[in-house]
């Protein structure tokens, strides 16, 4: 098997004995017996002194990050807490779409729109789990118990693909082309829509490690460490002080390998990456924004450029100033940053939102959604004419009553929650101009 160079970072020293990756770039880690949060930017603050025994860690908002520990689930914001939930046994978190997915020993829950409920194969789905699968395009979560891989889809939780097996998996993952990776009683198997390939390597393979925005996956052995790349492979050397395969945590947003040791919290990359820190996916911008761009080996950085929708906008020391003044409200924007270091480049697409102004107008806010959604029917070939201010004045409860049930447009696709809530603040202002 071909060796691979790896490009090797210590992001904390200490002894580390737990890190786990949040959206942002950031992570938490146990180091030297206690909680620690490490920002994007890599600055460090102690969240506990001691403990507690961290087993997963996701960001929820803005604000909120939801923690999987041995005295349960624990929310942090500017501190940590009991969360709401209130389950114990949660040692895997998920998110898909609009569902929170916990998984344990009493089996695999999922909780949205305030409920709980247990989902299950033929048994209990008390294996790992993994999010961000694909199966014919559409979105798969990826599930696990005694004797049985699961690939549960929309809607009603339909079995989308199974795989029965003798043993139960021992781990599993995504890859940031959606396929699913699996380490099953000493091979890998990789399924890409429903189609299953199984190799055996050198060393019996115990964790499996991928990140469904990144390319690549990990393969952590006893004495040995692997890198999977499609169909290929290839062997890494691990890094002095961390004891394989436990020492391979994670992998975060930017495919770097996240792994923990005597040395420290350790960030192992074998393809250049780029990353945003300072805005998260989906969310709303009320105002300018100075985002920071992380780039790997910057010393060995060639260029650095972003766009917004499609537009160049000015990079300068590594960050960008978002200012939502011309975008438009309700609709996503895309934040697309390339790096280049000669023959390979790295590219990340964000996208984010423009938050509701206090204040709609007709000719900023109001015209330019009417010119996209409704001008090819409402501009003159119906009955209903929409062109000119007035016209909606007179119309606007008809208006909001059709695109809150998604009656209108016809043919297109329905307003999203924030233009409707567009058209009520225009109208609760009073029409403006």
């Amino acid at each position: 098997m071909p060796e691979r160079d790896a490009r090797v970072q210590t992001l904390a020293t200490g002894d580390a004995t737990a890190v786990f990756p949040v959206e942002g770039h950031a992570l938490f880690a146990t180091v030297d017996e206690s909680l620690v949060w490490i920002d994007g930017l890599g600055t460090q603050t102690q969240v506990r002194a001691v403990g507690p025994d961290l087993y997963s860690a996701l960001r929820l908002s803005d604000q909120s990050l939801l923690l999987a520990t041995d005295e349960g689930l624990l929310s942090w914001t500017e501190i940590l807490s009991p969360s709401t939930l209130g389950l114990d046994g949660v040692q895997q978190l998920g998110w898909q779409g609009q569902s929170l997915y916990l998984g344990g020993p009493g089996g695999l829950r999922r909780w949205k729109f305030g409920e709980l409920e247990e989902l299950q194969g033929e048994e209990a789905l008390t294996g790992p789990f993994a999010t961000g699968g694909t199966l014919g395009g559409a979105p798969v979560l990826w599930a696990s118990g005694e004797g049985e891989l699961l690939a549960l889809g929309e809607p009603n939780w339909k079995v989308w693909d199974q795989l029965q097996t003798d043993t139960p998996p021992e781990a599993l993952a995504v890859d940031g082309s959606g396929a699913v990776v699996v380490a099953l009683d000493g091979l890998v198997l990789r399924g890409v829509e429903g189609k299953w390939k199984a190799w055996k390597l050198p060393s019996r393979v115990e964790r499996v490690l991928a990140h469904p925005d990144a390319n690549g996956v990990y393969l952590a052995a006893v004495d040995a460490l692997y890198w999977m790349d499609g169909e290929e492979f290839s062997a890494l050397t691990v890094p002095e002080g961390v004891f394989m395969p436990e020492g391979a945590a994670a992998v975060d947003q930017r495919g770097g390998l996240l792994m923990r040791g005597h040395a420290g919290v350790i960030r192992m990359e074998v393809e250049h990456s780029v990353g945003i820190v300072g805005i998260h996916g989906g969310e709303e911008l009320a105002g300018t924004r100075l985002v920071t761009l992380l780039a790997s080996e910057p010393e060995a950085l060639k260029s650095l450029s972003g766009t917004v929708d499609g537009a160049a906008i000015s990079v300068v020391d590594n960050t960008v100033l978002l200012d939502p003044a011309g975008l438009t409200v309700g609709q996503p924007h895309d934040l697309q940053v390339k790096g280049s270091w000669g023959e390979e480049e790295a590219e990340v697409l964000l996208q984010f939102g423009v938050a509701l102004p206090d204040t709609a107008t007709w000719s900023e806010h109001i015209r330019p959604l009417y010119q996209d959604h409704c001008e090819k029917c409402h501009g003159g070939s119906t009955e209903t004419i929409l062109r000119e201010r007035q016209d909606w004045i007179d119309e606007i409860d008809p208006i909001l009553d059709e695109v809150r049930a998604a009656r209108m447009p016809l043919g297109g696709p329905a307003l999203t929650a924030t233009q409707i809530a567009l058209i009520q603040v225009w109208k609760d202002g009073g029409f403006p101009e």
